[in-house]
């Protein structure tokens, strides 16, 4: 069960992101925009309190055990986090609750704040000790969907290798075609990456497969790996078939980086008059209420959208495909075993799996 989080009235909260959330202390000692975690007496020696940038004792710890009377106020593992209440703040620490290293860079800063609360209204800007205050600060570039996946490379296969649900899906379609008698369906899957498993899997069964990434990385991997079926890279905004033309359609997590609430839509609505009536539809993704929303995954910043798991039903309905059901699980992927980033980077992910039908 979620951990809970520290309350801090909205007056205090300003006070709290612009003096101390990114390292700008009384003193002037820290000009580096830092945040940094750090163990609490009063928790568990497993347990640490978040602190923002209140290093050892003092003011700002006095600061932290007034507002609220917390006395054990513990990190909340986003992206899970509520959006608060309209009268109050909560502070909230992105990172998991676990043993972590005394300092976390800006980009983690900046991003607990929007994670915990997108709606956030910084105090105007001030300077402390000649220090610009948190809002004046630049935000670190945040990556196209292209530049992230080309950066993780072939690498995001052993860290996603293993998720059952995706296997049972794509048993689901190749069942499902050998039932209808398609024994060479043409099958497009959007967000291909290295090919594996899905492609290969679609391909092995006989069918006819184009796999389409927007990274050139991910397509020369898949090329390689999945010899037996066709890649190109595309953004499938700009990915152009004949209506009706595929018996199958697979999307999985490749509709959040990079898009919005709407441009997931349209993809929906695309994938709809790709496919010939009773063609098949798997689509999987994070269910969150998220719009554009900036945050660090896999320790690269960009910006992903998605939609809360009632919403992204109701977004395929709404394209006119027909849901059979909907599965959702929870997966933490093994991205620090595979070399992407830091134990620190890496949550337990929701997942949603949505089997749809176009109808007759």
């Amino acid at each position: 069960m979620p951990v809970p989080l520290l309350h801090v009235p909205r007056h205090h909260a300003r006070l709290y992101i612009s003096k101390y959330m990114l390292g700008i202390l009384p003193s002037g000692r820290s000009k580096t925009p830092r945040c940094c975690v750090r163990e609490s007496e009063a928790s568990s020696p497993s347990v640490p309190l978040c602190h923002g940038c209140m290093r050892g004792r003092g003011k700002s710890e006095r600061f932290i055990s007034h507002v609220g009377n917390a006395r054990q106020p513990r990190c909340f593992s986003c992206p899970l986090s509520s959006i608060t209440p309209p009268q109050s703040q909560f502070l909230a620490c992105h990172l998991s609750v676990q043993r972590l290293p005394p300092r976390r860079d800006l980009d983690n800063c900046e991003q607990n704040l929007r994670l915990t609360n997108p709606n956030l209204t910084m105090a105007a800007p001030e300077t402390q000790d000649g220090i610009p205050a948190a809002n004046t600060l630049p935000e670190p570039p945040v990556l196209s969907a292209e530049e992230v996946f080309d950066a993780v490379g072939p690498a995001y296969e052993d860290a996603f290798a293993g998720m059952p649900e995706q296997d049972a899906s794509i048993e689901w379609i190749v069942s499902q075609l050998t039932a209808a008698g398609r024994t060479a369906a043409r099958v497009v899957d959007i967000g291909c990456g290295t090919g594996r498993p899905v492609c290969s899997a679609l391909a092995a069964a006989g069918h006819d497969v184009l796999g389409i990434d927007i990274s050139g990385a991910m397509v020369a991997a898949a090329r390689a790996r999945v010899p037996a079926a066709r890649f190109e890279k595309a953004d499938v905004h700009a990915f152009e078939a004949a209506p009706g033309s595929y018996d199958a359609v697979t999307a999985y997590f490749s509709l959040i980086a990079g898009e919005t609430q709407n441009s997931i839509r349209l993809v929906l609505s695309k994938v709809y008059d790709l496919l010939r009536p009773g063609g098949l539809f798997v689509w999987a993704t994070v269910p969150l209420p998220a719009d554009s929303l900036r945050i660090s995954w896999m320790g690269r910043p960009v910006r992903v959208s998605s939609l809360a798991p009632d919403n992204a039903v109701a977004a395929v309905k709404a394209a006119s495909f027909d849901v059979l059901r909907h599965v959702q699980t929870v997966f933490r992927p093994k991205a620090a075993e595979a070399g992407i980033c830091k134990p620190e980077d890496v949550w337990d992910e929701p997942h949603l799996y949505i089997y749809a039908i176009k109808p007759f």
